[in-house]
C-alpha cells in the first residue's frame, strides 16, 4: 500500500505548515503542562497505550486510512537491549506480522512510535508514509497525549526541513515554542546519547539506510 506523498512544495507552504504545527503543539503543551518550561510527562505504560492506540486509526478522515487493529497485534520487544544498541525504536516482525516496540522508550515519542509500527502492519512499508499515517492517527486520537506526541513528532521533521531552507524562519518559529516542548525533545536525545558512538548502531543504521534506498526511499 502506498500514499504517493507529494515531495514538491514551496518554502512558503512549508512555513505555513510548520507554523500550524507549532501553534497546535503549544496549545497541547499548555493543556497538558501548565508550566511552560517543563516537559509534558508521559507515565503510562506501553501496555496501557497499546490498548487505546487503535482508536486513532478509526477516527481518520481519509477512508483509505481507516483501519481497525487488535491491541494484541503489538507488544514490547523481548530484544529491547540489542534493539537499543542498534539504534531502533521498533520494528515489524516479518514472520508473525506483529509490531514490536523498544520497551525502554517512555517519553513523548512512545504514543506515535506505537502508531508508526501499527501503520507498518497496515501495509505502509515506507518510513515516510508510516510516519505520515502515524501522525494523522495521533492527531485524530481522542487522547491529548497521543495528539501531543504526534504533533511535536511531526513538528520536529518540519523544523528540520525548514532549517535547511530558511534558517531565519526556523529560528523565529523555534523561539515561539514553549520551552517545555524543547525539553521533551531533549529527553529523547538523552535516552539515545549513550549509544551514539556505538559501533553496532553505526553499522546497523548504515545497513538499514541502504535497505531503505533499495526500497525506493532515496533519503534513507
Amino acid at each position: 500500500m502506498t500514499l504517493n506523498i507529494e515531495r514538491e512544495y514551496t518554502v512558503d507552504q512549508l512555513k505555513k505548515t510548520v507554523t500550524r504545527y507549532a501553534d497546535f503543539s503549544n496549545e497541547l503543551h499548555e493543556s497538558l503542562q501548565p508550566v511552560d518550561s517543563l516537559p509534558v510527562v508521559f507515565n503510562r505504560s506501553q501496555k496501557e497505550l497499546f490498548k487505546i492506540a487503535p482508536s486513532g486509526f478509526e477516527k481518520l478522515p481519509q477512508p483509505q486510512l481507516k483501519q481497525k487493529l487488535k491491541p494484541t497485534s503489538i507488544k514490547k520487544s523481548l530484544l529491547t537491549m540489542p534493539l537499543t544498541h542498534m539504534g531502533y525504536s521498533g520494528y515489524l516482525n516479518p514472520i508473525t506480522g506483529e509490531a514490536q516496540t523498544n520497551a525502554w522508550i517512555n517519553c513523548y515519542k512512545t504514543p506515535v512510535l506505537i502508531l508508526h509500527e501499527m501503520s507498518h502492519q497496515l501495509g505502509f512499508a515506507k518510513e515516510n508514509e508510516a510516519n505520515y499515517v502515524a501522525i494523522q492517527a495521533g492527531l485524530n486520537h481522542e487522547d491529548l497525549h497521543f495528539q501531543y506526541s504526534a504533533s511535536i513528532f511531526g513538528l520536529k521533521y518540519l523544523l528540520n526541513d525548514l532549517y535547511t531552507k530558511d534558517p531565519e524562519a526556523f529560528e523565529e518559529i523555534k523561539d515561539h515554542l514553549r520551552p517545555g516542548i524543547l525539553k521533551n525533545y531533549q529527553e529523547l536525545r538523552d535516552f539515545w546519547a549513550p549509544y551514539d558512538d556505538n559501533v553496532i548502531e553505526q553499522v546497523s543504521q548504515a545497513t538499514y539506510n541502504q535497505y531503505l534506498k533499495a526500497n525506493n526511499q532515496p533519503d534513507g
